[in-house]
């Protein structure tokens, strides 16, 4: 069975790890494993002689993308923060992906910029294209709830109630599927 991919994004500094863990945390909750990759991490263990010059991004996001596909062909799900400067990136991961979920962090270049004391944000929000078509929005990372629910709409986590999961429960043992 494939993994998914769940792309959370945003300019540096917004705030994208924290979302990450906390969307990994609820996840978890529900039985779902993942992997959490932090494209700067990688980027800084992987290839560091890459910067973030526009052409640069390109191959960033080529071998973040070889990555990923070897990591869902082998049934993990993978949740990755990224800055993904260009709309055209983000379709690679969308099309690259079957299951796919993306988490746009519209947080404010003036917010980034209190974190930023190595002064990449300049750079960057000079060709950020705000993204086009993610499945869910947020202004804050304490919008976890909105990103679950999202999530549990399009079907990418069943979501039982109580009485239900009971019921499934006892099918399953009448079944002999589990004692």
């Amino acid at each position: 069975m494939k993994g998914m991919v769940i792309l959370i994004r945003g300019l540096p500094f917004s705030g994208k790890t924290k979302v990450a863990e906390k969307i990994n945390e609820e996840l978890l909750k529900k039985g779902i494993l993942t992997v959490i990759l932090d494209q700067e991490t990688l980027r800084k263990s992987l290839f560091p002689e890459i910067d973030y010059s526009e052409d640069n991004w390109k191959t960033i996001m080529e071998r973040l993308n070889h990555l990923i596909a070897i990591l869902v062909q082998g049934g993990q799900n993978v949740i990755i923060t990224t800055t993904v400067p260009k709309k055209e990136f983000l379709q690679t991961f969308r099309e690259n992906n079957e299951c796919f979920f993306e988490v746009f962090l519209n947080i404010p270049p003036d917010l980034c910029q209190e974190k930023d004391n190595q002064s990449i944000l300049p750079a960057v929000v000079k060709v950020f294209e705000p993204s086009g078509f993610p499945d869910v929005t947020i202004t804050s990372v304490d919008q976890i709830n909105e990103i679950i629910e999202r999530f549990e709409e399009l079907g990418y986590a069943d979501t039982y109630e109580s009485e239900e999961e009971e019921e499934i429960k006892k099918r399953l043992q009448n079944l002999g599927y589990i004692d």
